[in-house]
């Protein structure tokens, strides 16, 4: 009977023990917090697809730059070629 008395005293104190753990534990978050973050996401997914855009444009630029400086060579090296036949010395 000891031993049986014990037992429901343990589950009791087991019961109570989780009523009380989950009583304490976290709450919901309010609404207001829920919103700000949602708003704060949806400005981070915008920055972050602004950023590969702006990525795409600077590949982009950049391959631009070096067809331009590669024009820039070959103009140059007519021109020397000109001024050559032309017999004009810098």
């Amino acid at each position: 009977m000891l031993k049986k008395m014990s037992s429901l005293m343990l589950l009791l104190a087991f019961a109570v023990s989780i009523v009380f753990i989950s009583g304490c534990g976290p709450k919901g978050a309010p609404q207001e917090l829920l919103d700000e973050l949602e708003e704060v996401t949806a400005a981070t997914e915008a920055c972050e697809a602004k950023v590969k855009d702006n990525e795409s444009k600077m590949v982009d630029m950049e391959k631009e730059i070096q067809m331009k400086e590669s024009r820039i060579e070959t103009l140059t090296q007519e021109r020397d070629e000109l001024k050559a036949k032309l017999g004009i010395v810098k």
